[in-house]
């Protein structure tokens, strides 16, 4: 049996106004309610990030109650979002940040050090001519 809904007619019951709707309603075949995917669609900073928790917890819980069977069985499926969640997620944010932070510096580093080394052999090229 396929988790994949029958029709949209559960979308179309869903308040596109709502925060985080659009997670919902943008999916496509077979459903499943990622909560790391969640935080990620969201995109909040972490001092707006508490909220998430009990807007997953309403979702889920609502759709867990959904008259279309797939909705139901991906909604029954899906994980809880846990602090836990948001402090990996924010925490690995940083981490990306940080490592292109790095490997943008050490760039402009190398090329630093490449011209420097341009001018020194252009200057050794000039004292053998």
């Amino acid at each position: 049996m396929s988790d994949q809904p029958k029709d949209s007619t559960w979308r179309i019951a869903i308040n596109a106004d709502r925060r985080g709707s659009g997670y919902f309603t943008s999916q496509t075949g077979a459903l499943l309610f990622n909560p790391v995917k969640y935080i990620e669609f969201r995109g909040v900073n972490w001092d707006q990030s508490s909220c998430l928790i009990d807007e997953w917890t309403r979702w889920i819980s609502e759709f867990k109650k959904s008259r279309d069977g797939g909705v139901r069985r991906a909604a029954s499926a899906a994980l809880p979002l846990t602090q836990q969640d948001l402090a990996d997620y924010y925490r690995s944010r940083i981490l990306e940040d940080r490592e292109l932070t790095v490997l943008d510096s050490s760039s402009q580093q190398h090329k630093i050090v490449d011209q420097q080394f341009i001018v020194h052999l252009q200057e050794r090229q000039s004292k053998l001519c």
